[in-house]
């Protein structure tokens, strides 16, 4: 490759002058002080030194935003409490019964004229009330057998005095009727007092009605009424139908083994009626019809507790129907009628 002719003499030039002054040193015996390469430093520009290395930029934490202040959830609007329920209106059964021993109270605790005077006030008003619905009831009550107390019972004393009388005609009939499907156990013990006056009460009752009773021992002694001489000792029937006292009756049906207990101690001869003729009709051995007129109260119309019973309560209760309205209670806003 062929340079430029300009630039090669000072080449040559430059490389000569180089040479001689090395030449030069070497032909002396002084020292030729060396100078040093150009430059600022002891090893001149051609010893290259790494720069120290720049230090990071410290990182500068961004500023933490200030925190924003929440604002305060709104504030529920207080919720009203429940209006009480309005109350009975006034002048109403139930604003009397709530009302008047308040009246009362406050008359008693300030017997001044003006609370004395509306305590009575409000008493007439009470009586007054009664008086109104009594009046109503006696009309109601006429035209209805089934709420007419005296058509189920005279409420004057002659009327009532036969009803009775007719009564215990049915009781004696239905007690007579027994003595052919029913007989008496009597347990007794010979040294019980309340036995010596319970024989001759049964011993009338095996002569005068024909009934069949059997005196049963609990000791083994005679009974200390000196009746029934033909007794029997206990077997264990007495432990077995729960004897604990004595005089103790019980109604024994032959025909079906059935023994109804009647009392454990000392009864009459109507208590026992009574309690036979109940026995008989808890059991079966009378009729219904039989039993209620041995009753001293009228039994014409429907026999309670049947279906004909319910439905004339029904009618008169106003109750509803499947395909009826309900009866709706009394608006408390609105005074009652009248």
């Amino acid at each position: 490759m062929t340079r430029p002719a300009s630039r090669l003499p000072f080449t040559i030039a430059t490389v000569a002058a180089l040479l001689g002054v090395t030449m030069v040193g070497w032909a002396s015996d002084t020292p030729v002080p060396v100078k040093p390469f150009a430059g600022p430093g002891a090893d001149g520009f051609f010893w290259y030194k790494d720069p120290k290395p720049t230090p990071p930029p410290e990182e500068v934490p961004e500023p933490t935003p200030a925190p924003v202040a929440e604002a305060p959830p709104p504030e529920e609007p207080p919720q009203a409490s429940p209006s009480p329920p309005p109350g009975p209106a006034p002048f109403s059964s139930a604003w009397i019964r709530e009302q008047l021993p308040v009246y009362l109270d406050r008359a008693i605790d300030e017997p001044t004229e003006e609370n004395v005077s509306a305590y009575f006030a409000l008493q007439r008003l009470t009586l007054d009330r009664s008086q109104k619905f009594s009046e109503v009831a006696q009309s109601v009550v006429m035209g209805q057998a089934l709420l007419d107390e005296s058509f189920r019972r005279p409420l004057n004393s002659f009327g009532a005095m036969a009803q009775a009388r007719a009564a215990e005609r049915e009781r004696g009939r239905v007690f007579g009727e027994l003595k052919t499907k029913v007989g008496i156990w009597y347990f007794y013990r010979s040294d019980c007092g309340y036995c010596v006056q319970q024989g001759p009460i049964l011993k009338s009752l095996a002569k005068d009605l024909g009934f069949t009773i059997t005196a049963i021992s609990m000791d083994g002694n005679p009974p200390p009424s000196g009746d029934f001489p033909g007794f029997v000792q206990d077997q264990g029937q007495g432990a077995l139908l729960g004897v604990q006292a004595t005089p103790a009756l019980f109604v024994v049906k032959p025909e079906t083994q059935e023994v109804v207990p009647i009392s454990q101690g000392l009864i009459n001869i109507g208590e026992f009626m009574d309690r036979a003729i109940l026995a008989a009709h808890k059991s079966g051995w009378i009729s219904d019809a039989d039993y209620q007129l041995t009753k001293p109260i009228s039994v014409n119309g429907p026999q309670i507790d049947t279906p004909e019973y319910f439905e004339a309560m029904r009618q008169l209760m106003m109750l509803p129907t499947e395909d009826s309205t309900p009866l709706q209670p009394q608006n408390q806003a609105s005074l009652p009628p009248g």
